[in-house]
Formats: structure tokens, C-alpha cells, sequence
């Protein structure tokens, strides 16, 4: 009857084991599943699918950065683009916050909002007043890995191309500017 217990113990490890291996290495869905409870509701409703982010308030778009890039592993980017598309409108509110955020994380989250704007939806690098504050922001990070992240996003805005003059419709629209248009 010993080796028969043995037998079954073996068998429960090789079958639980592989099982919580597989749900701990599935990263964001088991993360969000069970932060689930302590989200704020309003991850919660952008979770479902019901709005665009850009139909929440720039401060409940904040609270949505915040939810996918702190709590959920890996962080989920998908975040911080959709943001960037709010374009010129949400700069202040992002410097605003970028000044008065301590979490250095969520210092690197909103940099990775502006790199993903730069050279599509905003002019980052030649906001004067804005590079100042990213400036200032980066020099005040102390995390190496957090100020080795931002040095990145930095260096993307800063090789982005310039955004042509026009709606995003326009500039998107085939043929534009061409010598064939004049």
C-alpha cells in the first residue's frame, strides 16, 4: 500500500506542477484575474471591452495606465499606445502628472506614452516646455532599470520624424504631398 501512495504522489506532482508552472508563466490574464478584486472599477469597465480609452477621462486613463503597466506582468503596452492617441489634448495633463508622480514605474509609464505619441499623434521632441520637463523627470530617477527604460523612450522620441501639418486623417491619406498630387 507504500508504494502505491508513492506512485500517486508522483503522478499528483507531475500532473500539478506543470499546471501551476503553466499559470504562473501566463503572465497578464492570471495577474489581472487576480488583482481583479482590487482593481478600480474602471480597469475593470476597460477590461470588458465596453469603451475605447480615449472615452474615459485623461484621469481615468491615468488609473487604466496605472492598473496594466504596475499589475499586470509583463505590463501590458497596448495601454500606453492607446493613450498617445489622445494626441496634443492630454500633454498637460501627462506633464502635470509626470511632475507630481513619485512612483518612478509610473514616471517610466507615462515617458512610454510620449515616445509612443512622438512623431504620430505629437511633436514631442520640439515641445520645448515638455522635453524640459522630461529632461528634469529623468534626472531625478533614481531606479537604474526605471532610468534605463526611460533613456530608451527618450531616444525614440528624439529620433522621431517630424509630423507633418494637417488632421491624422489627412496625413494618413495615400498619395498626399506627392509630386503626382501638385
Amino acid at each position: 500500500m507504500g508504494t502505491k501512495t508513492l506512485k500517486e504522489n508522483a503522478l499528483i506532482k507531475r500532473a500539478i506542477i506543470p499546471l501551476i508552472l503553466g499559470l504562473f508563466l501566463s503572465g497578464c490574464g492570471l495577474t489581472i484575474g487576480l488583482f481583479r478584486e482590487s482593481m478600480p472599477p474602471v480597469c475593470v469597465e476597460y477590461e470588458s471591452g465596453a469603451k475605447a480609452i480615449n472615452q474615459f477621462s485623461f484621469e481615468e486613463q491615468y488609473a487604466i495606465l496605472e492598473c496594466w503597466m504596475l499589475r499586470t506582468q509583463p505590463p501590458d503596452l497596448g495601454v500606453a499606445k492607446d493613450m498617445a492617441t489622445n494626441g496634443e489634448k492630454i500633454v498637460p495633463f501627462l506633464t502635470e502628472k509626470l511632475k507630481r508622480e513619485k512612483s518612478e514605474w509610473m514616471q517610466e509609464a507615462v515617458f512610454r506614452v510620449f515616445e509612443e505619441m512622438s512623431g504620430k499623434y505629437y511633436d514631442v521632441k520640439n515641445d520645448q516646455e515638455l522635453m524640459k520637463t522630461l529632461t528634469e523627470s529623468y534626472f531625478s530617477i533614481k531606479n537604474s532599470k526605471a532610468k534605463h527604460l526611460i533613456y530608451d523612450h527618450v531616444q525614440v522620441i528624439l529620433e522621431a520624424k517630424e509630423i507633418s501639418k494637417g488632421s491624422p486623417d489627412e496625413r494618413r491619406r495615400p498619395g498626399r504631398g506627392s509630386e503626382r498630387d501638385n
